[in-house]
């Protein structure tokens, strides 16, 4: 019966930790990819041909075109620049800072970055990323700028160490659990004894059948009693 137990405890110890693997991952890769989407959705519904026109504008009519820009996108609510996790930034062609929304006065240069100093929207991600960014280059006819968008993903790393919690007590929860299921497979062990015992000893004495089952099920009383002690 002691291998019987054990047999029993690994199993389910193995199928509860499976289980949370997989749904951990699920929700985890779910919650990056869904943040990742919605970040890029965003981007492109704001910077529309009507929108970057606005910016290639500004060089030929304001004096501190980098500002300007800059106010105009923080303007923005599609964009959701809240200086504490996203920022805007302007650079000049070679990737100098020449505006931001957080002062900051450099940036890491990123494959995204190269892409629109290239003259291409850079907007290429990962979830494994560290962060989410965008990369628009505005030409006007006297110079040209690039707009990055720079989120950190604190939200998303927010929400998914929740998540790892929140997985973390579940899988608690189920070994916790764990013990009254043994017990309940141990008991429905000990009918299915006492079952084979009617069977067997159909027509012999009734004082042989009786002692036959109380020597059963003491044995597994004592199984059920060490398990509960052990866990």
């Amino acid at each position: 019966m002691r291998s019987l137990r054990t047999k029993l405890v690994m199993i389910m110890v193995i199928l509860i930790l499976a289980l949370m693997c997989v749904i951990g991952a699920f929700l985890i890769n779910g919650v990056g990819n869904f943040y990742i989407s919605q970040f890029y959705e965003q981007m492109e519904k704001t910077f529309s041909p009507e929108f970057i026109g606005q910016l290639q504008e500004i060089p030929a009519q304001e004096q501190n075109a980098p500002e300007r820009m800059k106010e105009l996108l923080m303007a923005q609510a599609g964009l959701g620049i809240d200086i504490a996790t996203r920022n805007v930034y302007i650079l000049d062609e070679t990737g100098n800072v020449l505006a931001s929304s957080n002062q900051q006065t450099s940036v890491s240069m990123t494959a995204n970055l190269l892409t629109a100093m290239n003259g291409e929207v850079g907007q290429e991600s990962s979830i494994t990323s560290s962060f989410m960014d965008l990369a628009v280059p505005i030409a006007s006819a006297d110079s040209t700028y690039i707009v990055y968008i720079l989120d950190s993903r604190a939200t998303v790393d927010a929400l998914t160490g929740e998540l790892f919690s929140i997985i973390l007590s579940a899988l608690g929860l189920g070994l916790l659990d764990l013990k009254d299921k043994v017990v309940q497979i141990l008991f429905s062990v000990y009918d299915l004894q006492v079952e084979t015992a009617v069977k067997q000893n159909t027509g012999k004495k009734s004082k042989q059948y009786h002692k036959y089952c109380q020597s059963a099920g003491h044995n597994i009383n004592n199984v059920i009693s060490n398990f509960t002690k052990q866990i």
